[in-house]
C-alpha cells in the first residue's frame, strides 16, 4: 500500500516537472521569436539597399566593360591603318626616296605599335568597376558594414573623377593655349598662303577643342560623380541615359552603330 502510495506521488512529481518544463521551453521559443522578430526587421531594411547597390554595381561593370572594349576595338582600328599606311608607303617604293615618306615610315610604324598595344592591354585588363562588382557578387553576407564598404569605394571614385577631370581641364587649357599662340603667331610668319590657311584652321581646331574640354572638364559632371549622385538618390540604373557610337563586326560584313538609353 505505501508502495503504491510512493508511485503515485512520483508520478504526480514527475507530470508536474515535465509541465514545468514544457512551460520554460515555451516561454524560452515565446522570448527567442520575440527577438528575431527586430533582427528580421532590420535584414528587411538592409536588404532593398543591398539590391539598389548590387543593380548600380552591375550597371557601372557593364559600362566600362563595353567602353573598354569599344575603346580596345577603336585603337585596333587605328593601328590597323597607320599598318596600311606603311605598308603602302614602303610597297611604292618611295621610303628611301622622298625624306618626307623616310621620316612618316618609322613614325606611323610607331603609331601602329603602340595602338595595337594599347588596344591589347585595354582587352586584357579589367576596370575597378568590373573587379568591384566581382567582390562584391563573391561576399557571403552583404550586411550593413559591407554595404558602406563598397559606398565608401563609390563616393572614393566620383572623388577621384573630379580631381581627374581637374586635371584635364587644366590640360586643356594649355591645349587651348596653344591654338591661341598658333593663330597669333601665323600673321607674321613669311609662309604661303595655303600653309598660312591650314595653320589657321588648325589653331582655330586646337583652340576650340581646348577650350570645349576645359569648360567640360570644370563645368560638367564627370561619369563617376554622375553615377555615384544617380545611386545616392535612389535613382535606377535603367535611367542613366548613355548615347554609344561604336564599330559593329559580323560575319558578312561591318559597319557602325549608334545606340543609347534614356
Amino acid at each position: 500500500m505505501m508502495s503504491s502510495t510512493a508511485n503515485r506521488r512520483a508520478l504526480i512529481l514527475l507530470t508536474v516537472l515535465l509541465c514545468s518544463s514544457s512551460l520554460g521551453v515555451a516561454a524560452q521559443d515565446s522570448e527567442h521569436s520575440t527577438d528575431l522578430q527586430p533582427r528580421q526587421a532590420a535584414r528587411d531594411v538592409v536588404s532593398p539597399r543591398a539590391r539598389h547597390l548590387d543593380s548600380w554595381l552591375e550597371y557601372m561593370s557593364r559600362a566600362r566593360r563595353g567602353s573598354r572594349i569599344n575603346r580596345a576595338v577603336w585603337k585596333m582600328i587605328g593601328a590597323g591603318v597607320f599598318g596600311l599606311s606603311t605598308g603602302l608607303t614602303l610597297a611604292e617604293g618611295a621610303y628611301e626616296e622622298d625624306r618626307g615618306s623616310s621620316l612618316s615610315v618609322p613614325l606611323s610604324s610607331g603609331i601602329a605599335v603602340a595602338l595595337l598595344a594599347d588596344g591589347i592591354v585595354a582587352l586584357s585588363l579589367r576596370s575597378n568597376e568590373e573587379l568591384r562588382y566581382q567582390r562584391w557578387r563573391s561576399l557571403a553576407s552583404k550586411d550593413e558594414s559591407a554595404i558602406a564598404r563598397f559606398e565608401g569605394e563609390l563616393a572614393a571614385s566620383a572623388a577621384e573623377s573630379r580631381r581627374s577631370a581637374m586635371y584635364e581641364g587644366a590640360l586643356s587649357i594649355g591645349v587651348a593655349a596653344a591654338g591661341a599662340a598658333l593663330l597669333v603667331v601665323t600673321p607674321f610668319r613669311n609662309i604661303e598662303t595655303s600653309t598660312e590657311v591650314a595653320a589657321y584652321a588648325a589653331g582655330t581646331l586646337v583652340l576650340g577643342i581646348g577650350l570645349w574640354n576645359a569648360l567640360t572638364s570644370f563645368l560638367g559632371e564627370s561619369w563617376g560623380e554622375e553615377m555615384y549622385r544617380a545611386y545616392t538618390q535612389g535613382g535606377s540604373p535603367e535611367r542613366a541615359g548613355r548615347l554609344r557610337f561604336a564599330p559593329s563586326l559580323a560575319a558578312n560584313g561591318g559597319g557602325f552603330n549608334l545606340s543609347g538609353t534614356f
